[in-house]
Parts: C-alpha cells; structure tokens; sequence
C-alpha cells in the first residue's frame, strides 16, 4: 500500500521513487512465484494511491509468468502515534484482516522471493507466523530470546477481529516500547501458531548450508544486506532495490 505522506525521509522530495521500489520489489516475487509453479493466487493490495497503469503491468507481469495476480485495495490503516518513521506503512498488514472475501490469507512483505512451492500452506493453521532468533535490543529488553517476526502472516478475515485488532492498536501506549512497527502490536494480539523457519529466512540467520537449502521462502531485508550467510548457489535469489 502506498501513501506519499508516509514515506521515508530519503524519498520526501521523491515520493514516486519509493513507489517504484515496492514495484519493482513485488515484480521480483512474482518471478519467483512463477519459477516454482505457484498455484495460489496472489492479490496484489493497494491504496489509498493507486497508479493503474503499474497495477495493470503487474498483472502483465503474472501472465508472463503464469501466475494469477490481480489487485485488490484493501482498508488504509493509519499509524499509531508511537510508530517508528521507517516502519509506519507496515500496519497495513492489518488491513488484510478486513479482506472478508478470502477465507484465508497469507500476507507476504514486499521485498521477499520463494525458492521453492509452498501451495500447502493454504492448508495450515491461523494466525501464524514465523519465530527468529532474537537480534535487536528491544527484544533483549523484553527478554525474548527468539521472538516473532511478521515478514510472512497466515490470518483468516473477519470484519469483527478487523474491529477489534483497530481498537487494540489504538488503545496501545502512546511510546513504542519494542520496534515501533507492526511486530510491536501482532507480538500482543494474537497467540501465534509458529511456522517452521524454513518460510522465512533472512540473509543473516546462522545455520548450515544443508538447512539453507531447506529454506522455501527468502526475506530480502536491506538493512541486513551487509551480512549475508546464504550459500552462494542461493545468492540470485535475493535482489535488493533502493
């Protein structure tokens, strides 16, 4: 979702340019969904600005590919007070709690790629999400040695849980106490059924090459560009966009 009065510092005089990234970074997924022949639709959700001639070429993109992608506008979930700059746009992720049309759904940030089918997660139990190990001080801080992370969220709509996950958000302190994104509030509002780590690795996880070679989904996550431990024959699979 796009919001020009939402963007980083670095594209305030630019906003379109931070546009441009999350399209080129949502290009890249639908590539590496066409190259493990996904069967599942992906809905591309948008708003409150749209640029219909990008949506349609992200449509185009899906054909090539032989993907099923169309758009979707979802509900523009404004950001708490105590929201941290460069993570206000990820609320939206809440949004997709209000897609009441889908009885399932599995919410992908943008700068992610599949190295590998994961059609049968249509099949798992929700909310779920993947844990990490803990890297940051407001995990230490809350004593958390491995912690839930929100790159990849298996929800099931419902107009009722949109409402109260809203009044939650806004009934939160007015200082962020953890990353001030939406981990800070998906960490207290649900109970989480944890996926294997293998549907979402980021590039500075410690493990050994046969475990990365197990790994069905890649978060591409830019501020961690500089510490990458996958293998090498994996490195095309991440591609960072600026």
């Amino acid at each position: 979702m796009y919001n020009r009065s939402l963007v980083r510092t670095k594209f305030q005089h630019k906003p379109w340019l931070a546009y441009d990234r999350e399209f080129n970074r949502i290009s890249w997924f639908i590539r590496s969904a066409g190259k493990v022949k996904t069967r599942l639709p992906l809905h591309v959700i948008v708003g409150p600005e749209r640029d219909l001639s990008k949506e349609r070429k992200l449509i185009q993109e899906g054909h090539r590919h032989k993907v099923n992608v169309s758009v979707t506008e979802g509900p523009f979930v404004v950001p708490p007070l105590w929201a941290n700059r460069y993570h206000r746009l990820t609320f939206g992720k809440i949004g997709a709690l209000a897609l009441t049309q889908f009885d399932k759904v599995f919410v992908f940030d943008n700068d992610m790629a599949l190295a590998h089918n994961i059609d049968h997660l249509a099949f798992v139990q929700t909310p779920s999400a993947v844990w990490h190990t803990s890297m940051a001080r407001w995990q230490w801080r809350h004593n958390e040695s491995c912690a839930v992370t929100t790159g990849l969220l298996g929800l099931t709509p419902s107009a009722a849980e949109f409402g109260r996950a809203l009044r939650h958000l806004y009934s939160m302190s007015n200082k962020s106490t953890y990353d001030g994104g939406d981990q800070e509030f998906w960490r207290l509002f649900y109970t989480w059924y944890e996926l294997p780590l293998r549907y979402q690795a980021h590039q500075a996880l410690n493990m050994p090459a046969r475990d990365w070679h197990e790994i069905r989904v890649i978060h591409s996550i830019s501020a961690l560009r500089e510490v990458n431990r996958i293998p090498k024959d994996m490195r095309h699979l991440i591609k960072y966009y600026y």
